[in-house]
């Protein structure tokens, strides 16, 4: 007789490893987005009116320190209204000593005197405003930083008050996350908070303070971060930031052994004494 043919192997449907779950101290991160500012913007304006900008020596982007010279302002008008006034002051100064000698020869009244010692009074004090006008012919930067905005125009006329520079303050950024009212219970001083900037770039920054309210319309509080310096964040940047506010003892287990369903993430579990081919019909639910 033939002898039989060997039976054909079997073909597994499905393949299984088994795993053990690990326990681990695990991190309790709180994600949020946020955006990028300066921390402070000092806006520096013409402190005179009237009087033509001759010269316009920074531009945006420009470092700058504290007291240089940022832009000037034609002085020729205000010092010949300071050369007046001071002869006006020599005047007044000379009459008033002249009325004194008289006095003592009993020439002229106290009232006299008062007078002219006002009008000497009077006219110093115009001629130190004047003084202060052409010292602020010069625009000075009030603090280190960079140039972020520049409206002054070469040959333009200054007024008082009118916006010429805008500066951001010691080149400090700051990120303002939005936290819920949740979340920002739990954020504290000091907390790192570690930015994903808009070009896939990271920055680090340190939570200074939080906000005392939420805001009305969105219910979020906001957190303010110092973003370290010399990184690549920039004013106006929108950047997600994942704030470490704890840690816990867990459970973990490969990511391959988490299964994606309706939006939900499962773990199958082996049921007690069989093989690790073999699913349990239960699974846990994460």
């Amino acid at each position: 007789p033939k002898a039989p043919a060997p039976a054909a192997a079997v073909v597994p449907a499905l393949t299984v490893t088994a795993t053990t779950p690990r326990r681990v101290t695990w991190s309790t991160v709180v994600e949020v987005p946020g955006a990028i500012a300066p921390w402070q913007e000092a806006s520096i304006s013409a402190q005179i009116s009237g009087y033509q900008l001759t010269e316009v020596l920074v531009n945006v982007g420009d470092q700058v320190k504290k007291g240089q010279v940022l832009a000037r302002i034609n002085p020729d008008l205000l010092r010949a209204d300071e050369a007046l006034l001071l002869a006006n002051y020599e005047q007044a100064d000379a009459n008033y000593k002249r009325a004194l000698a008289l006095k003592t020869n009993g020439f002229i009244s106290d009232q006299n005197i008062l007078q002219l010692e006002t009008q000497v009074k009077t006219t110093r004090a115009q001629l130190e405003a004047k003084r202060l006008q052409i010292r602020y012919t010069d625009v000075v930067a009030p603090d280190d930083g960079a140039i972020s905005a520049r409206a002054a125009t070469l040959g333009t006329v200054a007024n008082t008050g009118q916006e010429l520079f805008r500066l951001v303050r010691q080149n400090r950024l700051e990120w303002r996350g939005e936290l819920s009212a949740r979340q920002l219970a739990q954020i504290r001083t000091g907390q790192v908070v570690r930015l994903t900037l808009p070009n896939d770039a990271t920055a680090a920054a340190t939570v200074r303070q939080t906000a005392p309210t939420l805001t009305a319309d969105s219910r979020l509080g906001i957190a303010y971060a110092d973003i370290e310096a010399n990184s690549q964040a920039r004013a106006g940047m929108y950047a997600n930031g994942r704030i470490e506010i704890g840690a816990a003892s867990a459970l973990t287990v490969p990511a391959e052994a988490v299964v994606l369903r309706d939006g939900r993430a499962y773990v199958f579990v082996l049921g007690a004494g069989e093989q690790g081919a073999n699913l349990d019909r239960k699974s846990t639910r994460l």
